[in-house]
């Protein structure tokens, strides 16, 4: 292989890492994560449980299974290992295609977790008395387990709400994931942005019908807009204007179809990021409101910028800065 593929080869690996995956997956013990790995592979999609990393990390160093509660323990090790630990899922991530790409587990120890960019954190849960039912089956414990089983379990799953993590049955899951395929099987799964493009009216009315960004959108008033493609099908638009005292560009309101949105495709912050590959971005406002925003602009790179000072408008509207890293 000459070395400008081989440069090539790499360039085309480190983008692959760096994009949004198809979702993360975690859940209480029992739950039944397993399962639904082997339910969510059949289907053709990438999966990998982050035990596996945790279990390569710990014999690479040559340490004992219980390491992490034994005299071998240190913060410095712990750091150290989890390195190796986000090394190989980069590397794992790399191999594969970002848009079938799901991940199972979260691992959080102290202030080490793992890099996984994805817009979709999932929650496995189940009720409870059959998740503490299973825990006692497998794990060959007693009735006399069953309160602080269900106490443990309720810890998590809280844990994970917390953590954004949106609670789903597994059919919920499997029949999500039965939808973006058939969408990309229709549309494909390349996200493409086109500025300037010319957006249908109809579209820009029904944005503009949205309470999120209603008011923001001006259907009636040519403004240079950039439509978003999932394949060669118009799926919405942003409209970009350049801020010259900031020397950067914002991508002013973004409108996805709601038939679009729900499927773990990550448009919107696929856009963004494909928009800013080649510009520089000038601090974006965006509504306290608008989560759905607010995690697309953080998995396109964006961070909220806490030393600048929320915005509060005369009617009521309130947004927060948000600056790329």
């Amino acid at each position: 292989m000459s070395r400008l593929k081989t440069l090539q080869k790499a360039l085309l690996l480190v983008k692959r890492a760096s994009q949004p995956i198809l979702a993360q997956v975690d859940g209480p013990a029992g739950v039944g994560k397993t399962t639904l790995m082997e339910n969510i592979e059949k289907r053709g999609y990438s999966v990998i449980d982050l035990d596996v990393f945790d279990e390569q990390a710990t014999k690479e160093f040559g340490l004992d299974d219980g390491w992490k509660s034994s005299e071998q323990y240190s913060d410095k090790l712990l750091a150290k290992v989890h390195k190796l630990r986000q090394k190989l899922l980069d590397n794992w991530l790399e191999e594969n295609d970002p848009a079938k790409s799901i991940v199972f587990g979260i691992h959080t120890e102290g202030d080490t977790r793992y890099r996984i960019n994805t817009d979709n954190k999932i929650l496995l849960v189940d009720d409870v008395s059959k998740i503490v039912d299973r825990r006692i089956k497998r794990d060959g414990l007693g009735q006399a387990d069953r309160a602080s089983l269900k106490k443990e379990t309720l810890g998590h799953i809280k844990e994970l709400k917390d953590l954004g993590f949106l609670p789903m049955k597994a059919d919920e899951i499997l029949s999500m994931f039965g939808r973006i395929k058939k969408k990309a099987s229709e549309h494909g799964s390349n996200v493409r942005v086109i500025f300037p493009d010319s957006i249908p009216s109809d579209v820009l009315l029904e944005a503009d019908s949205n309470p999120e960004i209603t008011g923001f959108v001006h259907p009636n008033q040519d403004r240079q807009r950039a439509g978003i493609y999932l394949g060669d099908q118009l799926v919405g638009f942003m409209t970009p204007r350049e801020e010259r005292a900031n020397k950067g560009w914002r991508v002013g309101a973004i409108f996805i179809g709601p038939e679009f949105k729900g499927l773990g495709l990550n448009i919107g912050s696929k856009a963004i990021a494909q928009f800013f590959a080649n510009r520089k971005a000038a601090p974006v406002p965006i509504s306290t409101t608008n989560i759905a925003s607010q995690k697309a602009f953080e998995s396109a790179g964006f961070k909220r910028e806490e030393s600048y000072p929320d915005i509060v408008e005369d009617d009521g509207w309130t947004g927060q800065w948000w600056v790329k890293n």
